[in-house]
């Protein structure tokens, strides 16, 4: 029987998976959103995803920047509120 050969990587610590890729559900968790609401997104490739074999995987970095990306600085939510008003509605 032949020696078996040293593995590539095995002088590097090994990252675990669950920190790098996220099953669905474990996504929904972290988005605070629905199974539905997550499955639309993917459909609609508007939400960053993978399939492997057949499984959706998310990776968690890349969800943590697409939230950031989405949210609105507060002071930018005032000013729109006040874009709204119609200028019917200010007494002269």
């Amino acid at each position: 029987m032949l020696p078996r050969k040293p593995f590539l990587f095995q002088t590097q610590t090994p990252i675990p998976m669950e920190s790098l890729y996220l099953k669905p559900l474990e996504a929904c968790h972290l988005l605070r959103i629905s199974m539905s609401k997550l499955y639309k997104m993917t459909m609609s490739k508007t939400i960053p995803h993978y399939k492997v074999g057949g499984k959706l995987l998310f990776k968690k970095q890349e969800l943590i920047d697409f939230v950031e990306k989405q949210i609105m600085p507060s002071y930018q939510c005032e000013v729109d509120r006040f874009d709204l008003i119609s200028p019917f509605q200010i007494a002269a």
